[in-house]
């Protein structure tokens, strides 16, 4: 699916673009087969405070790398969750967005929970709000920027932000005009803001309204539209394009495109290894958690995506790859020379904290240390060992919700390593598939401009080539080892 085409093909053509927390990527793809003609991509500023307009800025370079969209038939956006943009009447950014991984407003959504108990969160929208949800953030402006509350005329996400100014809006100080009719989002972005009700498909202005401390009168903001599947958001306009035909979708949040890109099913869960861990499936029912640990966000076909987050992936095996003073294959050459359970060596990678368990303030800690297994293989064994245990905390928390799991899909950067792809199926005790590389992400948004495209009942069915597939038995004196070690909290919550 993901192979680049020849260029000299006449194909029908369509854009899927990811605006992640690190860059914005675009793919122009082939309809029919989902195959990548061209692809530009531009780097965001790092941080958790961005103002928007450097997403719209990368969003141009990465157009003109990819030679422009005049040829497309459609377009849709998927964009990072949470991340919470206000816009005044004239259409100007109140102030710069506060984004998923910003953690000041930790304070606000604790007083959330204390002020409606986790289980009315769970029930009524699905999740219990933690720093990286939008309603959090509305409260931590509400309590320390009022003026600024004052005044909304619109609040938005990253991914509506975008699709309305691909339509040509944008503030007055920049010569545009900020028609919010053309504010358009879809439910799985929505379904992450902590103030929209998934099951029933509206927002829920009351809970607006206790975030914002009644500081507004919450009927006069504007909040996007929601649209649904492959309906159409509206056309691209000037200056991103000369034809005024290209029409553009609902997008989605970014979890939701990249598993509508995989192509995920009901009996299947994605587990993305990156910097974190993201394990997610596709239910027909919402998931109402009052634990908080999964999340009920909705997907962009009309289900529902259960999802659970981990904090400790790919930088741990970056610190212990340092550590051993070796390069990532020679890492794998280690672990794969190991025995299974490392002769008792035990990692647990609590090295930023973790979310899953709630454990803001553990420490990573290597246990059962000994003489003669403290070795740079089982080091290095112990590591995949730990961060795949680590997982499969996310794992069984989606499990619970789930009848039947065919098999785990897993993605992201570090499924590199040969040693976590064949270590993995002992771990999380059942059937590995591993995709070849992509941008699903951009994949997912581009098979729903192709199916706006279309327009047919169902979405178009791409290719996905798989690089290897595993099998394996559950190693359970491993697993009731790790859970006995990392439920010590005498140990790594010091």
């Amino acid at each position: 699916m993901v192979k680049l085409k020849s260029a000299k093909i006449k194909s029908q053509l369509v854009a899927g673009v990811d605006s992640s927390t690190q860059s914005c990527k675009i793919q122009i793809v082939d309809t029919a087969t989902g195959e990548i003609v061209r692809q530009g991509q531009a780097k965001h500023p790092n941080g958790s405070i961005i103002h928007p307009k450097h997403w719209i800025d990368a969003l141009e370079l990465a157009i003109k790398e990819a030679d422009g969209i005049d040829d497309i038939l459609a377009l849709s956006v998927a964009g990072q969750q949470h991340g919470l943009i206000l816009l005044d009447k004239d259409g100007s950014v109140i102030r710069p967005a506060l984004l998923w991984n910003e953690t000041l407003s930790a304070p606000a959504a604790e007083q959330l929970v204390t002020q409606k108990g986790a289980k009315y969160w769970a029930k009524t929208v699905g999740l219990v709000p933690v720093a990286s949800f939008t309603v959090a953030k509305l409260r931590y402006l509400a309590n320390t920027e009022p003026e600024n509350i004052k005044k909304i005329q619109a609040v938005c996400l990253p991914h509506d932000y975008i699709t309305w100014r691909l339509q040509g809006c944008g503030s007055k100080a920049d010569g545009l005009k900020p028609n919010f009719s053309k504010l358009i989002t879809d439910r799985s972005d929505a379904s992450g803001t902590g103030y929209f009700d998934s099951v029933k498909n509206q927002y829920r202005l009351d809970i607006l309204d206790l975030a914002l401390k009644g500081l507004i009168d919450v009927n006069k903001i504007i909040l996007p539209k929601i649209i649904h599947k492959n309906q159409t958001a509206g056309k691209v306009g000037s200056p991103w394009s000369k034809t005024n035909n290209i029409l553009i979708g609902a997008g989605a949040g970014d979890n939701a495109a990249g598993a509508f890109g995989l192509h995920l099913a009901e009996d299947e869960i994605s587990l993305s290894l990156g910097t974190s861990g993201t394990v997610c499936t596709i239910s027909k029912k919402q998931v109402f958690d009052p634990t908080g640990i999964t999340a009920g966000f909705a997907d962009l076909t009309g289900n529902f995506l259960p999802l659970v987050c981990t904090l400790n992936c790919a930088k741990v095996l970056n610190t212990i790859t340092n550590l051993l003073n070796v390069n990532f294959q020679e890492f794998d050459n280690l672990a794969n020379r190991a025995v299974e359970g490392s002769q008792g060596l035990t990692l647990i990678p609590y090295f930023d904290g973790e979310r899953t368990p709630n454990r803001p303030l553990a420490k990573g800690s290597l246990l059962e240390i000994t003489n003669s297994n403290l070795l740079p293989e089982n080091i290095a064994r112990a590591t995949v060992e730990g961060i795949l245990l680590s997982q499969k905390d996310g794992v069984d928390a989606i499990r619970q919700h789930m009848t039947n799991l065919n098999q785990i899909k897993l993605i992201g950067g570090i499924t590199k390593q040969q040693s976590i792809s064949k270590i993995a199926p002992s771990i999380l005790g059942c059937k590995i598939v591993l995709p070849e590389a992509a941008e699903y992400v951009a994949l997912g948004a581009a098979r729903q401009a192709a199916w706006v495209a279309n327009k047919k009942s169902d979405p178009p069915v791409w290719v996905i080539n798989y690089l290897a597939k595993f099998d394996g038995t559950l190693d359970e004196k491993l697993v009731k080892r790790y859970d006995i070690l990392k439920n010590n909290k005498s140990l790594n919550e010091k």
